[in-house]
């Protein structure tokens, strides 16, 4: 089956994460390595890591503001929120590495960190 974007969707359940306490409001997976998926929302200010293997959380990424939309690449993950800036955490180290002054109105909507770079 294929979902609006023409990704393959599975058709039964392999894991189930109870991601934050509230609503998740945005769901990614790496491209590169499909066990990573990047969680936000629930007004807790944080991008959660998980493990889609185990379930297991591996990151509390906190940033500022609520995070309304996230992605995650393979050395960066990005999120941004209300306060209309987006934050860039390195993935192994889970340090926030840049903030970005987005000059959007409203809050950030929707990220792409692999056209980003730190150099």
């Amino acid at each position: 089956r294929f979902d609006t974007t023409g990704s393959i969707v599975p058709s039964v359940v392999n894991t189930t994460i109870d991601a934050h306490a509230g609503d998740a409001t945005y769901v990614c997976h790496n491209e590169s390595n499909v066990n990573l998926v990047a969680t936000c929302g629930a007004n807790d200010s944080m991008v959660k890591i998980w493990d889609t293997k185990t379930g297991a959380l591996r990151s509390m990424l906190r940033g500022g503001g609520v995070i309304t939309a996230c992605d995650i690449g393979n050395r960066l993950v990005v999120g941004g929120g209300s306060d209309k800036m987006c934050r860039v955490w390195n993935l192994q180290t889970e340090r926030m590495v840049r903030i970005v002054s987005t000059f959007f109105h409203r809050s950030v909507e929707n990220l792409v960190p692999h056209s980003i770079s730190l150099s």
